[in-house]
């Protein structure tokens, strides 16, 4: 049986058959064409007017017009012009690009089965290659677009992928990751943020692109140069060394102790990246210029010594007492440190204390609250220079209240002598009130038993009546002592 080779791969066709079945090449002349000539037979017009006579022009024509191509395809133009001109295998590859859910790449697909001569697939090409963001300050952010460039023919796609700390991302997204989907050329924009980042140092990233037109790597770096101190006498510091440089003079020193206490210095290390070398609240005047030299490492700190170690306090259950101890050092330095309680009862007068070689740290006891009869343990503990923890022990003995009887027998009769008297004058007023009514002239004509008999009942009737507001009285002092003085009244 008569058969006639592909001239492209060789292959065993029918006789009878014009297109290669295996890979779609024109097997023999048409129309005064030579086989293999790519040739369509008739021209494919795009609604641009751009017209294709062969499969290569077809295949540049929808690269360069590809929106146009793509909406062809959705409509059946391309699978009735392939049917028209007798390539019912490339109608049906048409039909089945239209029905992807992605027509780019249903359409991409349909192109890579045209029996093209000199038309080339994909080929990635990257403007920049290499992307240098200089010298940037902590907390600048840049946005940098990258262009992504097919320098052949069909779709290039496949994915852009950012390797490295999360400083570089995606513009107007948090993601790191993108699809790359292309006829000509993608614009892509990366955004970058330097907050947080330490300053001082070069940083690296590097974009990954891995498309079906080849695979890239773009190095992305930047040198990250820190904000400068901004309040006298230490602006135009650069680095924490400049910075402690700058502390030698004495004069600076002691107005840069007001700028490490207010914290203007820690948010300079903070805002750069930089951590800050003091731990803890900061320490007061002078002393707070030791305390940053000593966190950097640039002077040594002084050995701490307390003047005692435990103090002993006997007091009665309502008083309060005061003592002290002393911080101190043989250094030619500054002490500071940082005091706190472990009980409730035991209060430092100063929580922060600082001075030239020693530093005073007082304390209250208080009672009120303790239980008499009874030792209690406490303890003052201190921070010191360069975190060296020191601890002063206080004991404290709590005795009963001791109470003066004469004085609470005296108060005792006071009270009651007051309260009796204020309640038989309030007795008496109806009595008085009664007898001016009466002009008195019924007190002489009433029987003597009479007479006494009223003032029994009165003096046991207010008596009783005293008694319970004697009570009432009483029951709002708090010492019992009072109650049997009060009874006697």
């Amino acid at each position: 049986m008569p058969v006639q080779l592909c001239p492209r791969c060789h292959r065993a066709n029918p006789q009878e058959a014009t297109y290669c079945h295996f890979d779609g090449w024109e097997l023999r002349a048409r129309s005064g064409v030579s086989a293999g000539s790519g040739n369509m037979g008739r021209e494919f017009v795009f609604p641009s007017g751009t017209r294709c006579k062969t499969f290569d022009d077809l295949v540049r024509s929808c690269t360069r017009e590809w929106s146009a191509a793509r909406t062809v395809l959705r409509h059946g133009g391309l699978r009735q012009f392939f049917a028209g001109i007798g390539r019912m295998d490339l109608a049906y590859a048409a039909e089945k690009a239209a029905s992807q859910t992605d027509l780019d790449i249903g359409l991409d697909q349909l192109l890579a089965q045209l029996p093209v001569r000199d038309v080339v697939g994909p080929r990635l090409d990257l403007v920049p290659r290499r992307i240098s963001l200089g010298k940037l300050k902590v907390g600048d952010t840049r946005q940098i677009q990258l262009t992504i460039v097919n320098q052949g023919s069909r779709l290039l796609h496949g994915t852009l992928q950012i390797e490295g700390d999360d400083w570089l991302s995606l513009a107007g997204t948090e993601e790191r990751s993108m699809r790359i989907k292309t006829g000509r050329q993608q614009v892509v924009t990366l955004s970058v943020d330097s907050f947080g980042l330490v300053a001082g140092q070069r940083y690296r990233a590097k974009l990954i692109l891995i498309t079906n037109g080849g695979v890239v790597e773009v190095p992305v770096t930047m040198e990250l140069i820190p904000q400068p101190f901004q309040f006298p006498p230490l602006q135009g510091a650069t680095s924490p060394k400049d910075l402690a440089l700058r502390m030698r003079d004495r004069e600076v020193a002691r107005r840069a102790g007001a700028l490490l206490e207010n914290g203007s210095v820690q948010r300079w290390f903070a805002a750069n990246g930089w951590r800050y070398p003091v731990q803890g609240p900061s320490a007061r005047g002078i002393a707070a210029v030791q305390q940053f030299f000593e966190g950097m490492g640039v002077s040594k700190p002084p050995p701490l010594t307390l003047s005692d170690h435990q103090a002993w306090f006997i007091c009665r259950k309502g008083q309060t007492a005061r003592g002290r101890v002393v911080l101190y050092t043989t250094a030619r330095k500054w002490v500071y440190g940082r005091v706190e309680s472990d009980e409730p009862w035991l209060v430092p007068v100063q929580p922060d204390v600082g001075g030239p070689q020693q530093a005073t740290i007082e304390f209250e006891v208080f009672t009120d609250n303790l239980a008499p009869n009874q030792i209690h343990q406490a303890n003052l503990k201190i921070l010191a220079n360069s975190g060296q923890r020191l601890t002063f022990g206080v004991r404290l003995e709590v005795q009963p209240m001791r109470y003066r009887r004469s004085r609470q027998l005296a108060r005792a009769m006071i009270l009651g002598g007051l309260a009796g008297g204020a309640i038989r004058i309030a007795s008496s007023l109806p009595d008085v009130s009664a007898a001016n009514r009466a002009f008195g002239t019924w007190v002489h004509q009433a029987p003597p038993e009479f007479l006494d008999d009223y003032v029994r009942q009165f003096t046991l009737y207010f008596g009783w009546l005293g008694i319970p507001i004697m009570l009432v009285l009483l029951g709002r002092r708090a010492r019992p002592i009072d109650w049997p003085a009060g009874l006697l009244i």
